[in-house]
């Protein structure tokens, strides 16, 4: 399967070395390796090749650029960009990627394989110099996201910038554009970031940080609940088969008749999902498709006596309590560390085998309400 492929793929990431390195390479020759594997596997390769082999090792870094500008599948091109971060004189090329004209999956891509770089060893090696380019390039590329608001990267700068950077900061005023990005925000929609961007701003100045909460700010809709009983039958379809769902409303009325009025509305229609860990959860939802988007409202937190003991349940992604809007997740396995801050509001009646088969890039094409339990008035 493609998970299992990834997880050997990654393995080889992590522990590969320059003496698998011929394999390696053979491996990136496999063109029906699906994506998600064959960009890891480049990964791998870039990482692990011998020093002295500089034309072996241009040779990859040009197709992965190759694949990178083919690409019309924002999570596949993601892939390739982290493989390509595998090279830390890339950075300039990894930054001219970024921009308006790229999903938001890629931007936030770009700045977290920005991050990495930026942390490895051999940064200083690779760009010497106080004067060095790349630190005014940075700069720019720092400003862009701060002036745009874009909610991904601005989380992940929240990171590279919680302690200072001087080389950069000479070019980039980070404590003044920081606070400028924050107000960029909308809450409670871009909440998890701007608490991020709060909590960076307090540690610069060596202050304590209070995160915000939202506000009571989208009482129940009891109305579309009205309609059904105790338990409510959907159909997840998405491009890899039909999944279907029970929802319980008696444990979880708001996330379920918020859940409804989307589904209704057509909102699910052909969203991502963004973000798929093995033997753990599938995620989607996104307006944005790279986990930080939400709408104009957040809903309640409901902890029920539901427990995540068993696979197969349906709870609402959250950036802390009460922030929880569109996203949901369905678990792959007993997750008991979840219990206590999730919101559990349904169950998998079937299609375990398609839950099993979905992967990051995967699409929900529809949701309908099949309901087998309509209320009916006694005369």
């Amino acid at each position: 399967s493609v998970s299992v492929a990834s997880q050997a793929a990654q393995y080889l990431v992590e522990k590969g070395s320059p003496e698998i390195f011929e394999e390696l390479k053979k491996l990136c020759e496999q063109k029906t390796l699906p994506w998600q594997v064959r960009c890891l596997v480049f990964e791998s390769a870039l990482r692990h090749v011998p020093y002295f082999m500089m034309l072996t090792r241009n040779e990859l870094l040009y197709k992965v650029r190759g694949m990178i500008a083919a690409s019309k599948n924002p999570y596949e091109k993601a892939g390739y960009i982290r493989a390509l971060s595998s090279h830390t004189s890339d950075l300039n090329t990894i930054i001219a990627m970024s921009g308006p004209k790229a999903a938001d999956y890629v931007n936030t891509t770009i700045a977290e394989c920005i991050e990495k770089i930026l942390d490895r060893s051999d940064f200083n090696t690779v760009f010497k110099g106080s004067l060095n380019p790349v630190y005014p390039s940075l700069a720019r590329y720092f400003e862009d996201q701060c002036k745009t608001g874009n909610p991904g990267s601005l989380a992940v700068m929240s990171s590279i910038f919680k302690n200072k950077r001087p080389l950069i900061e000479k070019y980039f005023n980070a404590d003044s554009m920081l606070t400028l990005a924050r107000q960029k925000l909308s809450l409670p929609r871009d909440i998890e970031t701007y608490n991020e961007l709060t909590k960076c701003i307090a540690k610069r100045n060596k202050s304590s940080f209070l995160p915000v909460t939202p506000a009571y700010n989208h009482p129940i809709d009891w109305t579309v609940l009205e309609p059904y009983g105790d338990t409510i039958a959907v159909k997840l379809i998405t491009n890899k088969g039909d999944i279907s769902l029970d929802l319980y409303p008696a444990y979880a009325p708001g996330s379920v008749s918020n859940f409804i009025k989307l589904a209704k509305d057509g909102f699910y229609k052909d969203k991502f999902f963004h973000r798929v860990v093995p033997n753990f959860v599938v995620q989607a939802g996104c307006p944005r498709g790279d986990g930080y988007g939400s709408l104009d409202y957040s809903i309640r937190t409901e902890i029920s006596s539901l427990n995540f003991m068993e696979s197969g349940l349906v709870g609402m992604a959250s950036a802390g309590a009460n922030t929880e809007c569109t996203q949901f997740f369905i678990t792959h396995s007993p997750a008991p560390h979840l219990d206590g801050n999730y919101t559990i509001f349904g169950k998998i009646a079937s299609g375990n085998d398609v839950l099993e088969s979905i992967y990051q890039g995967d699409s929900i094409q529809n949701i309908e309400i099949i309901d087998k339990q309509i209320k009916t008035t006694n005369k």
